[in-house]
């Protein structure tokens, strides 16, 4: 190891030119110096990706064992031409520059499972052959035949265990556009951050001018050249010490709540569909969970910091571009975020988008009829599955259906600006098939610039005449008694959560719902009511 510590230490202090020092060590006088020269990282038997990435991992450097050389600020610019010539979908052709040609590869590997072919960015050079890479700048594989604009990093291989496998399968089976993993343990390096001088130098969610950070701007901006949407998801893994009483806490990179419409959210309601008895939160739920991920260097300058101020600088808000995700051990198998993340994708490819437009001004009766009874789906807080004999009535104070259009269509867009005080209602599609997910939200919007106290929420379900008020779907109801104050801002209101449509529902449309809010004697409308008119089909 001392032999490796040395070439590390002139390399660091610039002694000689990097690639001189590897031709050096081809070099037999130089003895102990360069023993074992012409050995590299050997993967050649890798069959799959996830057979790769096992094997690169096993030449990270480890905790403490001061192996990671610091990027030479010049490096950079051959280092961000090769990344835009992978995304450009270049490989074979790509021609390493000297500056690391000597211990780093560029292939074309195909996986022999899914037969896909991918760029892979690896390093390879180990000089003294202590299985351990010199550098530890890290891997980044690009999928030329992706199906979705999806980034997938793993910043800590080594400490968060399990996350390069985690990874590299939601990459493989999403068909993601981008993998990037880091070259060494978060705590490899002896020496601390200049950027943020409570963590490591080598940990690269918190240093600014490191090869994983100035890929990832290289990215940032090959998007924003192309006017292309993207979105990031970032796996950690968090110790059962942390959050006791959460398994999985997904945020955006800050500790802001997110609205109904985030990516974030919709994400955390695929998931909870598929695993209902996980602890999955978001910011500003219970239990609370407080590792957001605001001072990582990545959703900062994701969310709009520049880079230059990101060691320092919180995000004042949020792209909803960046999803950092901290998981217990239990909940970092592929499998199970696989099948939730491909659902999220199509149905919000990323920008979130819902699959309908909702009516804005439904009949009331509809005069569209349904195939079979309509029975909402088992597992909903709904009681009634068919239309009850004697129909509930409105109480004669129930705020009526305006007689005008509501000004603004709600659309499900995690840009969505709430702009005037009223609710919105939200739901992921305007008709439901056997395995879709299904939920329903209302978004309460306050821009009076006080509290909103007092006043009543009314959100109703209408099937063909017969009305059922939330949240007991009873004859009769409100929410008052849950949300007596509605504070400025959004206040998100879950009215069913969400579960996965189930077969054997029947055939309906034209099923409405009602959202308002009154003033406290129930006379009158107070801001703007919203509508969602929806259906099923087997």
């Amino acid at each position: 190891m001392a032999a490796h510590r040395w070439c590390s230490q002139i390399i660091r202090a610039g002694v000689i030119p990097v690639v001189f020092l590897y031709h050096l060590c081809s070099n037999a006088s130089l003895g102990p110096v360069c023993d074992g020269a012409s050995r590299s990282v050997d993967c050649e038997n890798a069959q799959t990706l996830g057979e790769l990435i096992n094997c690169i991992r096993t030449y990270i450097p480890k905790l403490d064992t001061d192996i990671y050389i610091e990027p030479d600020p010049l490096v950079f610019g051959s280092w961000i031409q090769v990344i835009g010539q992978m995304l450009s979908g270049e490989c074979s052709e790509i021609q390493i520059p000297p500056e690391f040609e000597a211990f780093y590869e560029i292939l074309s590997f195909t996986d022999s499972e899914n037969g896909r072919t991918y760029c892979v960015l690896m390093e390879t050079g180990d000089v003294n052959g202590d299985n351990l890479v010199d550098y530890g700048w890290g891997t980044y594989i690009v999928n030329p035949d992706y199906d979705y604009d999806l980034i997938i990093q793993v910043p800590h291989p080594w400490d968060d265990l399990d996350t390069e496998q985690e990874g590299i399968q939601v990459f493989r089976e999403t068909g993601a556009r981008v993998f990037a993993m880091a070259g060494t343990s978060r705590g490899a390096s002896t020496l601390f951050s200049g950027c943020q001088p409570e963590y490591r130098l080598s940990d690269v969610c918190h240093n600014l001018d490191i090869i994983f950070q100035v890929s990832f701007m290289q990215i940032m901006d090959f998007y924003q050249n192309t006017g292309s949407d993207y979105v990031v998801i970032q796996f950690h893994g968090m110790s059962d010490l942390i959050c006791p009483d959460v398994d999985v806490f997904m945020t955006h990179g800050v500790a802001t709540p997110p609205i109904l419409t985030d990516p974030v959210y919709n994400l955390k309601l695929s998931m909870e569909a598929r695993h209902p008895d996980w602890t999955i939160r978001v910011p500003g739920e219970s239990p609370p969970c407080d590792v957001f991920g605001s001072k990582n260097i990545q959703a900062r300058t994701c969310n709009g910091v520049p880079h230059e101020l990101a060691c320092s600088t919180y995000a004042s808000s949020y792209t909803g571009r960046f999803i950092h995700i901290e998981q217990k051990a239990m909940m970092r198998e592929p499998e199970d975020w696989i099948e939730a993340i491909l659902e999220w994708m199509s149905l919000q490819p990323p920008t979130a988008t819902p699959t309908g437009t909702p009516t804005m001004t439904p009949t009331v009766g509809s005069t569209q009829t349904a195939t079979n009874t309509p029975v909402l789906p088992t597992g909903t807080p709904i009681p009634p599955t068919n239309t009850p004999e004697d129909t509930p009535k409105p109480p004669t104070n129930t705020p009526a259906e305006p007689s005008s259009t509501p000004a603004q269509t709600p659309t499900e867009s995690p840009t969505a600006d709430y702009q005037a005080t009223g609710v919105t209602i939200v739901m992921p599609s305007d008709m439901y098939h056997r395995g879709d997910l299904c939920y329903c939200r209302v978004t309460v919007c306050n821009r009076t610039g006080s509290v909103i106290s007092d006043h009543p929420l009314f959100v109703i379900l209408d099937i063909y005449g017969s009305f059922f008020f939330a949240p007991s779907f009873s004859d009769y109801d409100n929410y008052l008694t849950d949300f007596f104050e509605f504070p400025e801002g959004e206040t998100v209101v879950e009215v069913i959560p969400a579960f996965t449509w189930p077969e054997g529902s029947g055939t309906a449309s034209g099923i409405l719902w009602y959202a308002a809010m009154t003033d406290p004697a129930i006379t009158r409308l107070f801001g703007e009511m919203d509508t969602w008119e929806f259906g099923w089909s087997e």
